[in-house]
């Protein structure tokens, strides 16, 4: 992790001793850790007395995301709260902290963390192939929304200006990845991959969502195996268009380092839901077979076996303003075959499972390991999203 950059805010002429009393309680506080004190682009801001609400100000004008720390002692906290209330009125985010907490450093430094990694989204460009599939009522983003609130940016690139799938060759990595399918039955989604890869290289996308179910009409080819494998690559792929579930993959992979699986809802009993879908993250399941497309029966898809365990479930909304996050466990239970190929039954408490049954924010969910809950919802508050832990 790069230096965290403080900054030490204080009254105009300050003396010598104030000021070597706040690079004492920056190496205090700060001490574990690498951190340097500097007045360029400030990460935190240290208040050390009362008076430097103007100095604060002018650096919170340049951050988006200031972090305000003080302690009680020369009005260093009721600065930092006029400046938290300033940027509040101003409805810029900022979030103030007591050096007087015990976590208030290790929030700190996660927030940091977080803030980095979305910051580095910025500028980033998302590729649509095709069009949002029309059945995708409720998830349909805006690209000035989408650029507003993450940076991020879309290029729509129609399947006519794309080469023929057909007429690609199916790279040998490709090949390398499903040696346990036949060679006849993955060549054409492998020719698709190679597409997709170049297509991906040669206009510096982050991530791509794809609309399949056109390709599989005209050409009987399907995109499981070769979201499955970009996933598994690290780039962000989702299917049948989906922008807001391709932008939610792109704000779980800068926070958490996972790619998630994107996955139907179908069917929510109790605090019970089974999710379905016909691709996965291919270093996701703990085995895989391939077998056929199950809305059309046509094509390869990803049959996975997931591991038990802990999962995070994620759903964005379509304008970017709300986000539903919830820790899950697996619980055993029997594959239905009228669902798609990859299955998981996750457990969730009954609020949550209530969410999903009365208030859903849409049908694809975005599911992987590990619980992560705690960070997601500083993302969120950081991008100034309502999640159904707000109040």
């Amino acid at each position: 992790m790069d230096p965290i950059r403080i900054a030490l805010v204080h009254h105009k002429q300050p003396e010598n001793t104030l000021l070597q009393h706040g690079e004492q309680l920056a190496h205090l506080l700060f001490g574990a850790h690498s951190y340097c004190i500097t007045a360029h682009n400030p990460e935190v801001l240290l208040f050390i007395s009362g008076g430097s609400e103007q100095q604060a100000v002018s650096y919170c004008k340049k951050n988006n995301f200031p972090l305000l720390l003080a302690g009680s002692e020369n009005n260093a906290f009721a600065a930092a709260t006029e400046v938290l209330s300033y940027c509040h009125e101003k409805k810029n985010w900022a979030k103030r902290f007591s050096t007087e907490h015990p976590d208030a450093i290790n929030e700190i430094l996660e927030y940091i963390w977080v803030i980095r990694q979305l910051t580095a989204l910025r500028s980033q460009s998302l590729g649509l192939i095709g069009d949002v599939s029309d059945w995708l009522v409720n998830s349909i983003v805006a690209p000035r929304r989408l650029e507003q609130v993450t940076g991020m940016k879309i290029k729509h690139f129609p399947w006519h200006t794309l080469p023929d799938p057909e007429k690609e060759t199916c790279p040998e990595n490709f090949l390398s990845a499903f040696t346990h399918a036949p060679f006849q039955s993955i060549y054409g989604s492998g020719s698709l991959y190679g597409l997709l890869k170049s297509h991906i290289l040669a206009h510096q996308l982050a991530g791509v969502s794809v609309e399949c179910f056109s390709l599989v009409k005209k050409k009987q080819i399907t995109a499981c195996l070769p979201l499955a494998l970009l996933n598994a690559e690290g780039i962000p792929a989702a299917c049948e268009g989906d922008m807001i579930s391709l932008t939610g993959m792109m704000l779980i992979k800068a926070v958490t380092g996972h790619i998630p699986w994107m996955a139907n809802i179908v069917m929510v009993h109790d605090n019970e839901v089974r999710f379905a879908h016909c691709t996965v993250p291919l270093n996701m399941p703990e085995s895989q077979m391939i077998t056929t497309h199950y809305e059309t029966g046509m094509g390869t898809a990803v049959k996975g076996r997931l591991q038990q365990g802990n999962y995070t479930l994620v759903r964005f909304n379509s304008p970017l303003t709300q986000v539903f996050i919830a820790e899950a466990v697996t619980k055993a239970a029997p594959e239905i075959p009228e669902a798609c190929r990859t299955q998981l039954v996750l457990e969730l408490n009954k609020s949550e499972a209530q969410l999903l049954r009365d208030k859903p924010l849409g049908n694809h969910h975005l599911i992987f390991p590990g619980h992560y809950a705690h960070r997601l919802q500083k993302m969120a508050e950081v991008l100034n999203l309502a999640t159904n832990f707000s109040s």
